[in-house]
């Protein structure tokens, strides 16, 4: 009797999907670690808007709503994301043969249009990195600046990726490429690592640990505060400002691309958009008025 009810309980035990889902991602999809934490948070977030029904018996309207509750909160990107990773989790439930059709299939994204993000002036770069008052600080404004770096991929430098004029750089996943350095942000970074006193192999350490992404975010948008800077500065605001100078001075597209580490020329393509403006702001201040 005691071993029939054990069974029963154990096979009354609901499915986890989302974990088999999530392990599913690291095992034969190899994605990294921030791209697989965000699929957990968008599903956290969906599963707490349906309970207490599971997620496998979520129906198309439910995702409709769902889409819908996001709107007032959320950004069009931060939509169309949410979307994406329910697409992917109910494709993975129908392989599975845990449902018999995917209901986010016909649900589509909200229209984004094209979002001018305005750069910093190099101007307010140097304000930023005048702001600096840790020499660590100031290695690190000016190595993503001077690089184009994501948050993540400065946070994973080690010693060992600087070189001469160059840093190795362990991009989105696990691709590497390697990106030119000015001399100016390879000065910043001798200063700083003269003053350490630790053995980490990590380049950004604070008392002897490695600095994650979230701690690099949060020390630029505190440089940004006490520089005056009456804008949201982030670390890909920086990123942006990297590619935007670069092209308004003359490089093409393709090295831009090769920089940044884009797998797609559309998604380096938006920078156009930004010169464009750039260049029509400026014939607006200094073209003779008749």
């Amino acid at each position: 009797m005691i071993a029939l009810i054990l069974k029963n309980l154990v096979f009354s035990k609901p499915m986890d999907w989302k974990n088999r889902f999530l392990d599913y991602l690291v095992a034969e999809r190899g994605l990294s670690q921030n791209t697989i934490q965000s699929y957990s948070r968008d599903l956290e977030k969906f599963s707490i808007f349906l309970y207490p029904q599971p997620l496998e018996k979520a129906t198309k309207q439910d995702i409709f709503r769902f889409v819908k509750s996001l709107e007032k909160e959320f950004s069009v990107a931060t939509q169309q994301r949410q979307i994406v990773v329910l697409r992917r989790f109910f494709h993975f439930l129908l392989k599975e043969g845990a449902i018999f059709k995917n209901p986010a299939s016909h649900v589509d994204p909200p229209k984004k249009g094209v979002q001018l993000v305005r750069p910093l002036t190099v101007e307010e770069i140097e304000l930023l990195v005048r702001a600096c008052k840790q020499p660590i600080e100031k290695a690190l404004i000016l190595t993503v600046y001077a690089s184009g770096l994501r948050a993540s991929e400065a946070a994973s430098l080690t010693i060992y990726d600087v070189k001469e004029g160059s840093i190795r750089v362990k991009g989105k996943g696990g691709k590497e490429r390697i990106v030119p350095i000015a001399p100016i942000a390879l000065d910043a970074i001798d200063l700083y690592l003269k003053q350490r006193e630790d053995s980490n192999p990590y380049l950004f350490v604070i008392r002897k640990k490695n600095l994650k992404r979230e701690q690099i975010l949060n020390i630029i948008k505190k440089i940004a505060n006490e520089s005056g800077l009456e804008k949201n500065v982030y670390t890909h605001l920086l990123r942006h400002s990297f590619a935007t100078h670069l092209l308004q001075g003359g490089a093409d597209l393709r090295t831009i691309q090769e920089l940044l580490g884009h797998s797609d020329i559309r998604t380096t393509n938006r920078y156009t958009h930004l010169t464009k403006d750039h260049i029509k702001s400026t014939f607006d201040l200094f073209h003779p008025k008749p």
